[in-house]
């Protein structure tokens, strides 16, 4: 269909029967005329694979099995594939009404574009409205920070995610940041299709791991940052990340694709992560923190108006 690529949606799931069903309406109920739609469970032993099968006809693929976490379902789904764009939708999070569509226009209008991002809803256990992200304003202005990292409302050229080698099965939490920086790390990384629709629901309820795991976070995020700095030979910002990693087990097995790498590019990004770190840690006073971020901040990878906010911060806090 020319004017409707093929979509293929993946949603991972294990034991989240009190909302998978939202999950799958909110995909089928886009009624997307080229739709691939693939669930991969874990083995569930709630009433998950009964809501599953109860929309068996709508999905182009599914199974029940134990796997070795989410990103392992994920790269199962993506083996299934066949579509022009992709993205996962968690069991507890959902699609806005028309986001199918939205994307299917974003990608003919800029059919050279590799990433799709739109807004993002943060959504409560009772599917609440929390906040809407506004990042992808930022981004539309060429700036890669804050960029959004939500894939709920971010969707890929499903060739480009297979030639990158799917995601990184040793990640847990990260898996989608580490997916996008690999992007803006790649000399692709302009290419970038914007919406300001909102997307994508991510909710934020008390089993999640975003709520129970959130340490392990930033545990792979600083991982992350350390490989990117030891790979630019910046041994301080390398030590500085080293010290913040709680699991070095975790660190041990971790290792960051250097899939099409562009190292300029990711320094920039590390850069501009370390100032999001500065800004975090600056709203909620903790200002000794502050000061540790500045000392690894490279001020020559940030653009004018922001090497000029952060220095007039920096002398701020150092020569008040």
């Amino acid at each position: 269909m020319k004017n409707y690529p093929k979509i293929s949606i993946i949603t991972p799931s294990y034991n989240q029967g009190n909302y998978i069903e939202e999950t799958i309406l909110s995909i089928i109920n886009q009624n997307y005329p080229n739709l691939e739609y693939i669930i991969i469970d874990g083995g569930s032993t709630d009433n998950s694979i009964e809501i599953i099968k109860k929309y068996k006809k709508y999905l182009s693929y599914w199974i029940s099995e134990k796997d070795n976490g989410q990103s392992d379902a994920i790269n199962k789904g993506i083996q299934r594939s066949t579509g022009d764009l992709f993205n996962w939708i968690n069991s507890d999070d959902y699609l806005e009404k028309g986001a199918l569509f939205e994307i299917a226009r974003l990608y003919n209008d800029n059919i050279d574009c590799k990433l799709f991002i739109g807004k993002l809803k943060v959504i409560g256990e009772s599917s609440e409205s929390i906040q809407t992200n506004i990042n992808v304003k930022l981004l539309k202005k060429g700036s890669i920070r804050n960029l959004p990292a939500r894939q709920q409302s971010t969707f890929f050229s499903l060739n480009y995610i297979k030639k990158s080698g799917g995601l990184n099965n040793v990640l847990h939490y990260c898996m989608d940041a580490e997916l996008i920086f690999r992007f803006l790390y790649s000399s692709k990384s302009n290419m970038i299709a914007t919406t300001d629709k909102v997307l994508g629901c991510y909710r934020i309820q008390s089993e999640s791991k975003g709520s129970t795991k959130i340490w392990d976070f930033v545990d792979e995020l600083n991982i992350i940052y350390k490989n990117i700095a030891k790979k630019n030979n910046n041994i301080k910002a390398a030590l500085f990340f080293d010290a913040l990693i709680k699991d070095k087990m975790k660190e041990e097995k971790f290792i960051l694709s250097t899939f099409d790498y562009n190292i300029n590019k990711a320094i920039i990004l590390l850069n501009y992560q370390i100032c999001n770190w500065i800004d975090y840690y600056y709203l909620n006073k903790q200002f000794l923190i502050v000061k540790k971020y500045f000392s690894i901040l490279d001020f020559s990878y940030l653009s004018l108006p922001d090497k000029y906010y952060y220095k007039k911060l920096f002398f701020k806090l150092f020569f008040k």
